[in-house]
């Protein structure tokens, strides 16, 4: 049944030499998995004897779908965030789905630009990398496409979130030390406003409980996720008298730790022999720094796949569990040893 070049082959054609209705050889072709395996083989015959070609972006309008999903990001030139999106982006494009992606920390996105992306018109996914966005701040409407929070979220939103085991890889820093020895712990902590640095807070203390650790007279410093942060905590530590200075520092993010490390040595304070530090991240620089930093790795592109795969099973409207968070591991480098005598 070849039609002439003259005549395109419809979607009734196909119907008619499968012997099923138009409407399920739609579902067939858009939907293959709602189908039986019979029927699917009836349609994929007559598309093969007939020479039909599927028009997907006519297909798409009829699925009101655009095969686009936004990002948002609160800093595209963090690698942390740069390494999830590899991640994401690697699943969409096996997909054949389009990635836009939205710096949350520009001028540029102002509340209304922000809302236009929830627009189901745009986009059929969003996936939200900033903690701090508030989705009820931004009085969305009803109808919106589906939402995944990935690595960071806000307590405040009810949406899906796929997240690293934050608590399971503080756990791995303060058990290191600690079987090195070290009884005197100190926290750079990130801002406790934000949802990593209130967890890693937390998670440092609740670690230290189970080692019978009084976590209270643990030393502690609060700032950003920044090189600054490190130095000025360190400035801290070593304004401390000698002997109450902590031996082990457990930085919340790799960048506090490098400006920690960076500061005492200009201070001739040396890491590890005097004070031993462990970050979070495993930046890319981590094992060429010196010393080479013993940290937590976070699987950041695995984080993105199962960002990616999670948000497209909500497009799909697939059965979907709650994604189990990612564990994490500590890398063991030159930046700690046991514990001065």
């Amino acid at each position: 049944m070849k039609k002439s070049r003259n005549k395109a082959v419809t979607v009734q054609d196909i119907a008619a030499l499968a012997n099923v209705s138009p409407a399920t050889v739609s579902r067939a072709l858009s939907q293959p998995e709602k189908v039986s395996a019979k029927t699917r083989n009836l349609v994929i015959k007559a598309v093969e004897k007939t020479g039909y070609t599927l028009n997907q972006a006519a297909s798409n309008l009829r699925r009101q779908q655009t095969d686009t999903i936004v990002i948002l990001v609160p800093n595209i030139g963090n690698s942390v965030f740069s390494n999830v999106v590899e991640g994401i982006e690697k699943i969409c494009a096996e997909k054949n789905i389009s990635v836009l992606i939205a710096d949350t920390q520009k001028a540029s996105m102002s509340p209304l630009r922000a809302r236009s992306y929830f627009s189901q018109n745009k986009v059929d996914g969003v996936i939200i990398m900033d903690g701090l966005m508030s989705l009820k701040a931004l009085n969305l409407g009803p109808g919106g496409p589906p939402v995944v929070f990935a690595g960071e979220w806000n307590p405040d939103d009810d949406y899906p979130v796929v997240r690293i085991d934050d608590a399971y890889g503080v756990s791995l820093a303060v058990n290191h030390l600690y079987e090195l020895g070290h009884r005197r712990f100190g926290h750079v902590a990130g801002p406790l406003f934000h949802v990593p640095g209130r967890l890693r807070y937390d998670s440092f203390r609740q670690s230290l409980s189970l080692l019978n650790c009084d976590p209270d007279q643990a030393w502690f410093a609060e700032g950003p996720f920044t090189l600054a942060s490190g130095k000025k905590a360190a400035l801290a530590w070593y304004s401390l008298p000698e002997a109450e200075r902590p031996t082990a520092i457990f930085c919340a993010g790799d960048e506090i730790a490098f400006g920690f490390i960076s500061t005492l040595s200009h201070l001739n304070i040396r890491v590890p022999q005097d004070v031993s530090v462990v970050g979070y991240d495993d930046l890319n620089v981590a094992e060429y720094y010196i010393p080479a930093l013993t940290t937590v790795h976070q699987p950041r592109r695995a984080l993105g796949q199962l960002a990616a795969n999670t948000l497209i099973a909500l497009i799909q409207k697939a059965p979907l569990e709650p994604p189990e968070p990612i564990k994490p591991w500590l890398k063991v480098r030159d930046s700690t040893t046991k514990a001065p005598d």
